[in-house]
């Protein structure tokens, strides 16, 4: 999933609040964690190197018996594991590019299902987010699967449904039977060439689409895809 550098993405939850998510300040975030493990790691070495002695008499304190040698041991392999770990994220943050867009011609078919259960309003958001996508209309269908909900999710997925008309198919579940089983269905009667699952408390940007299939089209070893989720009612409290 790609984001405008120059602009936020807007997007509402089930209450109609206006979130704006600055891409620049996110961006510059990320940036900032990385300078800051780095930043940590050679403040580390320098400590380490100007307490060299403080450090080996107190390694020799703590290493005279069996286990406080196994524990002390335990530690150091933690760390280098720890520090690999973040040395092959760093590397992989830095090989990253970004899958050129496919032309219209090249897009195939997919299906997209967006299976629910007790969303309520927010299900009616994410299919419209869905059908506004930049993506060929002929070269996509719209799943919609209630799972048996008890709210009134399965009557925003029939508004959709007035809304899209034929653009969007629709099902509900006569009992709550697991996000399995939704989406099972929406694999067993779609047709599409790929497949492409939503929360349907997800509203994706328009171009997401576009960005998840072109991988497949430019690599032929492509298996699967992961879009960029990122909370929406970030700034409602601490827990989001």
């Amino acid at each position: 999933m790609r984001y405008n550098e120059q602009s936020g993405l807007l997007v509402k939850n089930a209450n109609n609040t206006t979130f704006s998510i600055c891409n620049r300040s996110e961006s510059a975030l990320k940036k900032l964690l990385v300078i800051g493990s780095i930043t940590l790691m050679l403040l580390s070495i320098i400590g380490l190197y100007f307490y060299k002695q403080e450090f080996e008499e107190f390694y020799l304190q703590q290493t005279n018996t069996t286990a406080k040698s196994i524990v002390v041991w335990l530690l150091h392999f933690i760390l280098l594991f720890k520090l690999f770990f973040f040395l092959y994220n760093l590397f992989l943050f830095m090989k990253y590019k970004p899958v050129n867009e496919c032309s219209d011609n090249e897009l195939p078919l997919c299906t997209i299902v967006v299976p629910a259960y007790n969303e309520g309003q927010l299900v009616y958001f994410t299919l419209m987010s869905v059908a506004q996508s930049h993506y060929p209309k002929d070269k996509m269908e719209i799943w919609a699967i209630d799972d048996g909900s008890t709210d009134e999710t399965w009557y925003w997925i029939k508004k959709a449904k007035e809304k899209l008309g034929n653009r969007l198919n629709i099902h509900q579940q006569k009992c709550n039977m697991g996000k399995k089983h939704a989406l099972a269905k929406g694999f067993k009667e779609g047709n599409g060439d790929v497949f492409i699952t939503i929360d349907s408390d997800s509203i994706i940007e328009k171009d997401t689409l576009r960005q998840l299939i072109s991988p497949f089209v430019n690599n032929k070893k492509c298996g699967a895809v992961a879009g960029n989720v990122r909370v929406m009612n970030k700034n409602q409290g601490i827990i989001p």
